[in-house]
Formats: C-alpha cells, structure tokens, sequence
C-alpha cells in the first residue's frame, strides 16, 4: 500500500469505494485477486490531492491482464456477493495520461480496432476531484468515433474514462467488465426470487 500524487501508470483497475472503509474495500479486491488466480500480490495506490487522500478511491497494481482480471472478480463476487460490502465498482484501467491529446489518440485508435460499424457505444466519465470539463471530453472523444451508433442505454461498448485530478485513465470495454454492486446485487435479489418462487407450498 502506498500513497502518490499521480495515478502511477501501471495502474491496472481503478476502485469507488464506501467513504472511511477504503482499506476495508481494498482487502475485498485483493482477497478476489489471489483467490481467482490473477496474482499472487497486488500493490494498493491511494492518491492524494495536496496533503489527503481522496476519499473513497484507490487504484491496484499488478502482473496481469486488467479485463482478465475483471472478469475474474465479477464471476467470483456473483458467486460470494456477501464478500463485496465495501467496493462499490471497479473497473479496468488499459491506458493512463495526464495529457488530453494523447488520451484521444489512445481512444481513436482502440475505438478503430474493436467498435465495428453495426456496433452501439456510449461514452461514461467519471471525475474524481477534478475540475476538467466533463462535456468538452465527451465532445472530443466522440468527434474521434466514427463507427457505430450511440446507444446511452445499452450500448455494445463502453468508453470508459476516469478523471483522477488531472490524470486521465481510459478503457474501451464491454458493459460487463464494469463492475457495480448495485448491479451484482439486483442479479442476486433476482436469483433468490426465482428460487423463493419456484418453491412448492
């Protein structure tokens, strides 16, 4: 565990958490990552904004593939979802910059590679104690996509940025590979009701 300035680019996935239970939340995700196989240890990066950290946000390093690992957690807390109580979501981190011309070249040239023109896309921002216009991104990265379709609702792909004070974190993922414990528990309260319904008297 550590503390910087900067979200250190080998930053791997990017975790909300309960506000005074990051620690709590950072020992769920690394629990999930050595009990699903991703890694054997993980190092957790608390970011601070002048003298304090940022509330309920930390970033996690570590040796592998972060939509892999995604994808790993997600399966292992829909299995357990009474271990996820702290984490509110996490997401994959592929690309981190604190310039904004080189987050727009990374989103061009991956938006190319996996958005087919059939496609549906949205655009999700996320500030974390940042003062960048949330709008002029959209604008700019939307302007670089030209395939595809929009689809607010329920998009194909999801283009995901964080804005972590003045450093851009950037993935271009499938709705599935952003975790939400809203969304793991209504799967859960669903998977009981049908179980409870499907009970005979």
């Amino acid at each position: 565990m550590s503390y910087q300035h900067r979200l250190p680019i080998d930053t791997k996935l990017l975790v909300t958490a309960i506000t005074r239970f990051e620690l709590d939340a950072a020992s769920e995700v690394w629990h999930a990552l050595r009990a699903t196989g991703v890694c054997e240890d993980a190092n957790i990066i608390f970011i601070k904004k002048g003298k304090r950290p940022l509330r309920g946000l930390f970033g996690v390093i570590f040796d592998s593939d972060p939509i892999l690992a995604v994808e790993k957690i997600r399966n292992y807390f829909l299995k357990r979802p009474w271990i996820m109580r702290f984490s509110q979501g996490i997401v994959p981190i592929e690309f981190i910059t604190n310039e904004l011309n080189r987050l727009v070249e990374f989103i061009e040239i991956k938006g190319q590679e996996r958005i087919k023109n059939s496609d549906s896309w949205k655009i999700r921002v996320q500030k974390h104690e940042s003062k960048v216009s949330k709008k002029m991104l959209i604008e700019r990265i939307a302007s670089k996509i030209n395939k595809g379709i929009v689809n607010l609702s329920n998009p194909d792909w999801v283009i995901n940025v964080e804005v972590v004070v003045e450093t851009y974190a950037v993935a271009i993922v499938r709705p599935y590979y952003i975790i939400r414990k809203k969304e793991l528990k209504d799967k859960e309260q669903y998977k009981e009701n049908n179980v409870n319904h499907g009970k005979k008297e």
